[in-house]
């Protein structure tokens, strides 16, 4: 569900993409739109890297576990996205 208020205001752009919402096919960031990507970097030592999008001035917070059945995730890192629309974050 959407408002569709919000959906067709010509004054907010809320997906900050530079476009107002009335005009913009795709006016909200969507759970489709994280695209996230998950590789392992060749430089030793061995890690992870994550990619995915994310909106601007957006609070993101990145869990881990060293069990995927645990249920008990420890906080990696928070960070607030910068100004950029959809701005890829590397980690």
């Amino acid at each position: 569900m959407i408002n569709a208020a919000l959906a067709q205001s010509t004054d907010i752009d809320s997906d900050e993409d530079g476009t107002p919402n009335a005009s913009d096919p795709t006016p909200f960031f969507l759970p489709s739109d994280v695209n996230l990507t998950i590789s392992m970097t060749n430089v030793p030592p061995l890690m992870i890297r994550l990619n995915f999008n994310t909106i601007p001035h957006a609070t993101n917070f990145v869990y881990y576990s060293t069990n995927m059945v645990a249920t008990n995730w420890l906080l990696l890192t928070s960070f607030i996205s910068p100004n950029s629309y959809r701005h890829r974050r590397r980690m």
